[in-house]
């Protein structure tokens, strides 16, 4: 909005900077991360995106304390307003805490309101983040004060069932993820193909032969450097169907190795010879995302330097530095040859082990769990040794099996995308819905107005004068 711009008899523009006091949270370190004391509230946090709660039991000043009903704005990354719902916490950097000298909840739907025109502002097209002389000059409409409480009551009437079904919307999907979870659980523990075996029970090869075979195929790949596994203890491992049988990763894997990090000077940034793979390019629903911060490292290092862990399509990566664990990404073919650093653990399949059986059951919280808790955690990351993940348990599974228990969790999968693509057509048509709501209160045309109210300059002058009273 600009300053010929016309606004509704008793409103003026006002600065952003001007409507209250915004304090910056503090720059809590990971070595300061703690399992007791109050919540580090993080942008994470505030979006439900991760459910992972830090926190920090010294002292602090109180400006960095929280408490419920306090309205915040984020900055950076995420950006928006939210009002916190909570236990007393202490805020992390990059969200604001405000303190406002007008009408709170007015306060926090202009934000959203405004946040659209803020971001076109904003630098970065990653990591976006406001910077504060943009956010303290920007400039909004300020209705009078009785006014603000007639649009703040007026927003939340029409808001109300639009929130109500937006909740409804992120109770699907949280119930979709645990559907998916579901579904790996009972592909992994022979429920899900338990018909199609009795059905087909004289066409499949037994597991013995094909671990014996798989033995004989690890010595003749390894040559002297071969060794025996040692025999797998599947003692404390649930029960499997009397046609498969526990065994360790390194027995039906051709590979599993991790990376390494070469020095600074050896890697470039969104073009080179050989994609390298860090931990940001990894997801939690199997694929890879090189459009993270691409970086690149030349054929020479790529082939000397870093020989062991060159990477091809079709290779399976997941992180061993967390949180979170759990990141799982199939290696596509964009590129012949690719790379990863030392976060990352390479799995690939030997023929007897279909490379996407393989990708389903990293994907399973199954053996997320058995990572976490052999994992080694130290000021709040957690470690995961090579060793471990070359001894955690895989059910074996007849190949015949495995690719009929692939085509299962592609069709399940299949219908939970169309489903998730559809809660999310719905989320954007709901979040539109609701910016055209704000849009029309703060262009004055959704609570009637009253011209007794006192015009929203003298609100303004006040604030000024109380703020000039305090420096």
């Amino acid at each position: 909005m600009t300053d010929n711009e016309k606004l509704p008899k008793g409103w003026v523009l006002a600065p952003l900077g001007e409507l209250a006091e915004y304090i910056n949270g503090r720059a809590f370190k990971p070595t300061e991360w703690e399992r007791e004391g109050k919540p580090i509230l993080r942008i994470q946090n505030l979006t439900g995106s991760t459910d992972e709660i830090n926190r920090y039991s010294k002292p602090i000043e109180d400006k960095y304390l929280i408490k419920d009903g306090q309205l915040l704005i984020s900055w950076s990354a995420t950006l928006g307003a939210f009002i916190y719902r909570g236990e007393d916490a202490v805020l992390n950097q990059h969200i604001f805490k405000v303190i406002p000298y007008v009408d709170k909840k007015y306060l926090y739907h202009l934000t959203n309101a405004y946040i659209g025109s803020l971001k076109s502002k904003v630098h970065g097209s990653g990591m976006q983040h406001i910077t504060k002389g943009l956010f303290d000059t920007s400039q909004v409409p300020l209705a009078p004060s009785n006014e603000q409480l007639r649009i703040v009551s007026k927003i939340e009437e029409l808001v109300s069932e639009l929130d109500a079904g937006v909740s409804s919307l992120h109770k699907a999907k949280c119930q979709i993820k645990i559907y998916r979870q579901s579904v790996l659980k009972s592909a992994f523990d022979g429920k899900l193909t338990a018909k199609w075996r009795e059905k087909n029970k004289n066409k499949i090869e037994s597991v013995e032969k094909i671990l014996a075979r798989i033995k004989e195929e690890r010595k003749l790949r390894l040559g002297k450097r071969h060794k025996d596994v040692l025999p797998f203890d599947a003692s404390e491992l649930p029960k499997l169907p009397k046609e498969w049988v526990w065994c360790s990763m390194s027995e039906a894997c051709g590979v599993i190795s991790n990376g390494n990090t070469p020095e600074p000077s050896k890697m470039t940034r969104d073009s080179g010879d050989i994609p390298f793979i860090k931990v940001y390019n990894l997801t939690k629903d199997g694929r890879l995302d090189f459009t993270v911060k691409p970086t690149f490292i030349d054929r020479e290092t790529h082939r000397k330097e870093l020989a062991k862990s060159i990477t091809y399509p079709g290779d399976i990566l997941i992180n061993i530095v967390g949180p979170p664990l759990g990141k799982v990404s199939l290696v596509p073919d964009t590129y012949p040859e690719w790379n990863t650093n030392q976060a990352v653990v390479l799995y690939r399949a030997s023929k007897n082990l279909e490379t996407r059986f393989l990708l389903f059951y990293l994907l399973s919280n199954d053996l997320i769990r058995f990572l976490t808790k052999k994992s080694k955690a130290t000021a709040g990351q957690y470690n995961v040794q090579l060793s471990t993940c070359r001894s955690a348990p895989l059910p074996f599974v007849p190949i015949l099996e495995q690719k009929e228990i692939v085509r299962q969790i592609d069709i399940k999968m299949s219908a939970i995308e169309r489903t998730e693509q559809l809660i999310d057509k719905n989320l954007t048509m709901a979040e539109n819905m609701r910016q055209s709501i704000l849009k029309t209160a703060f262009e004055g045309k959704l609570a009637p107005q009253d011209p007794k109210d006192e015009p929203a300059e003298k609100l303004l002058e006040r604030i000024r004068a109380e703020k000039s009273k305090k420096r």
